[in-house]
């Protein structure tokens, strides 16, 4: 029997492969308003809700997983949680340092600051994080990314990108 290659890759029973587990922080929660969003139509307002994920929840879930962890901190914007609830969300990960393998944020880079990047790349050092910002190419074509009152945040995620290149981290891009 032929196995089809995308069953591969969703049902990988290699134990060599870390598993990827997908923080959705704030579910569908973000800071702008990209008018071609389909996180929107989800409406997953765990702010709303009170029902941000724990600490406890993360050690717990990740603790269940019987191999290595691909650990990617995602949103809506993950950073909308505030600093400090991120902050012990990496303490918890930190106690996982023996199972994670890879800890990531995917952001659109507007909510960037030097105290993040003091969080990410100092305090959580040990964790050696990657940061990913989702950008859609050069201003012209992000006119869609705007803020709720319909402002371009093309100026505020390229601060993120000059934020991480002072602090001499590179970041991926998603676009």
């Amino acid at each position: 029997m032929t196995v089809h290659p995308l069953r591969k890759i969703l049902i990988d029973t290699n134990q060599n492969h870390a598993q990827k587990v997908v923080l959705k922080l704030a579910g569908t929660v973000c800071n702008i308003d990209c008018t071609y969003c389909g996180e929107k139509e989800k409406n997953l307002n765990f702010e709303k809700l009170n029902k941000f994920i724990t600490p406890e929840q993360l050690v717990q879930s990740v603790g269940r997983i019987n191999k290595k962890v691909d650990l990617l901190f995602h949103g809506g914007e993950p950073l909308i949680v505030g600093i400090n609830r991120f902050r012990a969300l990496l303490e918890a990960t930190r106690t996982l340092k023996n199972k994670i393998n890879f800890v990531g944020i995917q952001t659109n880079g507007t909510l960037l600051s030097t105290a993040w990047i003091e969080l990410f790349f100092n305090e959580f050092k040990d964790l050696d994080i990657e940061i990913s910002i989702s950008l859609d190419g050069p201003r012209s074509l992000n006119l869609l990314r705007t803020t709720y009152s319909g402002r371009s945040t093309w100026d505020a995620a390229r601060r993120g990108f000059q934020l991480l290149e002072d602090a001499y981290q590179r970041a991926g891009l998603l676009s």
